[in-house]
């Protein structure tokens, strides 16, 4: 207590390990961590620590608890530039653009004068909230000119990108900086690569830099790369050049090759890739790399292990990115033995519990289906991010280990890191192959506090998650609710009432709003719930007639709904044919013989009904036992 009194007289820094644990949890986005730090430092007396506050907003802000920056920075009663620029970050990192915009405006009137990493805060929220404010950039701009940052690369960059956002490419033109070190232009072509600038714009770039001699520069010349790449320019300028490649002389920097190797993956041509590659003189680890990842992204994994084999045995030694790489190579089709000898690998060169390297065995043993292996490997990782812990909750999921994957959910909640979009999506899966209907509610309740319902894919995933529970109020209600739908929640949609027979709910949503309001071209889910629906109507030759004139072949789930149909209507003629074609389809499904066998039952054919059984067994073919449960 007396060292921690000195160190609140004298003003000293606060200790390191606080520190440290609020970095840790801004990184894992750990709130329960992010929390119990904040205790230690009330309880330690360092709340007067102002380095403290300032990264105790920006933590809160990462753990996605926005509320308590909000709080901490209206408690706080000393605040500098750092402590308005973390709440305004923090704001623009939720996308609440107009309690940013009037944060900004109460420091204006403050004593406290606006940085660099202000305006370029303010800037980003301008443009990337629901509504883009092209007004508020604007004088966003006159106050940047008034306090002299218009020459700053770090907010020029900013501006020039919020006005790049908002389609005022004149604007963003004007603004350029004319001067520009080599950071600093490859700074600037990094931000365009993330807003997918247009080409000629980009060349407007290219020519300054060249003018500049800034485009002499590694990490401008492998920016260059990459935004012609992506705007779909590379590989006219690579042969016909204009502007790019030959002006940077021979290409012999590993760097700019590594840039190239992506940029002819991103565009397929895998062919000019190797012919990069192959001109290298020995193996380059960086090379060796970008090659084994362009033949993972083209899903040709036994290449990828091929020159993996070729590097171990030419003595260069596998680094992470090499490891984590190759593992997403390993998997079902390749052989469970290659997994175990590359994990082999990667514990000789001790990097069995790196994260990235653990992460890629952990995957790659769920793509093997050996989940048992996978969870040893799961529980060796010390420090699991969401990743992490998303990965082996899908992999229980795919495997069908669905109460497992609940479980482990739990437990991911307990420790203090919060699911994103994609845990939700797998969970909500689990929920639906149940129909764990208070799981599923409970699960939906918690992506709304985190804010992920709005996401489509969670969105489409609740409604699979309702629909195959059961609950089609909930199902409609939810539905209603969604401010953003993809053709998949409109497929499961209609799929839910079609299969609950609500027949004309699911022919209103298929006519007037998939055919109609919205525009959305049939696809076979469409087809499949329709003939459901007339089946379920007895409308069995309309049903069979609909078949006929789809413009798809027809699925044996399709025939399968309309034998189901024939049984409840008792129709052993129509049964008779659609059981042919889809024994047809699949000689060895079990269930058309039974739903043959039930049809001729219906209709008192009995001896129809054991000639079909009889054709069954003489056939081998079983029927899997049922099972039932109680949530």
């Amino acid at each position: 207590m007396q060292l921690l009194r000195t160190r609140r007289h004298a003003r000293l820094p606060p200790p390191p390990p606080l520190l440290a644990a609020l970095r840790r949890s801004s990184a894992t986005r750990n709130l329960r961590l992010c929390r119990a730090a904040h205790a230690l430092i009330t309880t330690s007396g360092l709340t007067s620590a102002l380095s403290l506050t300032n990264n105790l907003i920006s933590t809160y802000s990462r753990c996605a608890s926005l509320s308590d920056s909000d709080r901490l920075f209206h408690l706080s009663h000393k605040r500098d530039p750092v402590t308005w620029n973390a709440l305004l970050s923090a704001y623009a990192f939720h996308g609440h653009t107009n309690d940013g915009l009037l944060l900004f405006r109460r420091m204006r009137r403050s004593s406290v004068q606006p940085t660099r990493l202000t305006f370029a805060s303010v800037l980003n929220l301008c443009s990337s909230g629901p509504k883009p404010l092209l007004k508020s950039s604007e004088a966003i701009h006159y106050c940047i000119l008034r306090s002299g940052f218009d020459s700053d690369s770090l907010v020029s960059g900013a501006l020039v990108g919020s006005y790049v956002k908002l389609g005022q490419i004149d604007s963003a033109r004007a603004v350029y900086v004319p001067m520009m070190s080599v950071f600093d232009a490859s700074l600037m072509l990094g931000k365009f690569g993330l807003m997918g600038s247009k080409r000629g714009f980009l060349r407007t770039i290219h020519g300054f830099a060249i003018k500049t001699g800034s485009v002499s520069g590694i990490p401008v010349a492998n920016c260059l790369i990459n935004m012609y790449a992506k705007t779909g320019g590379l590989l006219l300028t690579v042969r016909t050049d204009p502007c790019p490649c030959h002006k940077w002389g021979p290409i012999e920097d590993i760097f700019i090759q590594t840039a190239l190797f992506g940029a002819y993956v991103k565009k397929n041509r895998m062919d000019e890739a190797e012919r990069l590659y192959n001109k290298l003189d020995g193996f380059d680890t960086v090379a060796c790399n970008a090659m084994i990842s362009a033949y993972v992204t083209n899903g040709d994994g036994e290449k990828a292990l091929n020159l993996f084999s070729s590097l171990h045995k030419s003595g260069v030694m596998a680094d992470e990115s090499t490891l984590s790489t190759i593992f997403k190579a390993c998997g079902a089709p390749i052989s469970f033995e290659t997994v175990k000898q590359v994990q082999a690998h990667a514990i000789k060169l001790s990097y069995d519990l790196n994260l990235r390297v653990a992460s890629g065995i952990l995957g790659s043993y769920i793509k093997c289906g050996d989940m048992d292996s996978g969870f040893t490997i799961f529980s060796c990782i010390s420090n699991s991010d969401e990743i992490t812990w998303t990965t082996m909750i899908l992999g229980f999921v795919e495997n069908g280990e669905d109460m497992h994957a609940f479980e482990l959910y739990q437990q991911m909640r307990r420790s203090g890191l919060l699911p994103d979009e994609y845990a939700f999506t797998a969970i909500l899966k689990a929920c639906s192959c149940l129909a764990a209907i208070e799981l599923g509610k409970q699960i939906h309740a918690n992506a709304v506090k985190l804010n992920c319902s709005s996401d489509v894919v969670v969105g489409t995933s609740i409604i699979d998650m309702y629909a195959k529970c059961g609950s089609l109020k909930d199902l409609d209600r939810h539905f209603q609710r969604m401010s953003s739908r993809s053709i998949a929640s409109w497929n499961a949609m209609v799929l839910g009432f079609a299969q609950h027979g609500y027949s004309e709910d699911a022919l209103g949503l298929f006519e007037d709003e998939v055919l109609g309001d919205y525009n959305i071209e049939p696809e076979m889910e469409h087809y499949s719930c329709l003939v459901d629906v007339l089946g379920r109507a007895g409308l069995i030759s309309e049903a069979e007639t609909f078949i006929e004139a789809m413009p798809f072949n027809c699925s044996a789930s399709m025939y399968r709904t309309l034998l189901s149909a024939c049984r409840i209507q008792g129709n052993a003629e129509a049964g008779h044919r659609v059981a042919k074609k889809l024994i047809e389809l699949e000689p060895s499904d079990s269930s058309a013989y039974v739903l043959l066998s039930n049809v001729y039952a219906f209709s008192n054919k009995w001896d129809e009904m054991a000639d079909a059984r009889e054709t069954m067994n003489g056939k081998s073919v079983r029927k899997n036992p049922g099972l039932s449960w109680i949530e």
